[in-house]
């Protein structure tokens, strides 16, 4: 039963905190068998334990509080200043040069330079289009829309799914709860 569950819990938290039981869980133990049973087991349990604990405590070693007491009384190292020690802030400056020169150095070389005739305005700005596109190797529209479909194949499929199962399951509480005369025919 979901109440001797949540007593259980409630048994095994006090006892393992050594708290006494609260009013309501003592009034729920001993009107329920399977609960005080569990309470006697779990407090036999805990006593056995608690008695084989002492037998195999060790004494501690002499001087250990005395060297406890000394390490805790030495002066500690300041910490460090900031987040980044220098020696990893030089590090991570030269990764990222080589990083960004490696990048430009990769875009320079990718787009061949070419000498452009002398357009009029109107063209200049259609040419400087399709150069931003072509030095930006940006696929065309229609590429982007047969990517876009791809991607939203699944997810019809799935809402698909989805819906089917949802008609299905109403079906199925219509057909057990509702009576005939008003129940959909599948």
């Amino acid at each position: 039963m979901l109440t001797c569950w949540f007593h259980r819990r409630m048994i095994s938290a006090n006892l393992d905190a050594g708290r006494a039981l609260s009013s309501h869980v003592q009034h729920h133990v001993q009107t329920c068998p399977s609960c005080r049973d569990f309470y006697e087991t779990s407090l036999h349990i805990g006593e056995r334990l608690a008695a084989g604990a002492r037998h195999e405590r060790m004494p501690s070693p002499p001087f250990l509080q005395g060297r406890i007491l000394a390490a805790l009384s030495q002066p500690q190292p300041p910490p460090p200043d900031g987040l980044i020690r220098p020696a990893w802030a030089a590090t991570a400056l030269a990764a990222a040069l080589v990083l960004m020169s490696v990048w430009f150095w990769r875009d320079r070389s990718a787009v061949p330079r070419q000498a452009q005739p002398a357009v009029s305005s109107s063209q200049g700005s259609a040419l400087a289009v399709e150069l931003v596109v072509a030095a930006a190797r940006l696929p065309a529209e229609a590429k982007f829309r047969e990517w876009g479909q791809k991607l939203d194949q699944p997810l019809e499929t799935e809402l698909k799914s989805v819906l089917h199962d949802a008609r299905t399951a109403l079906a199925g509480l219509a057909h057990s709860f509702l009576p005939d005369h008003l129940s959909p025919m599948p």
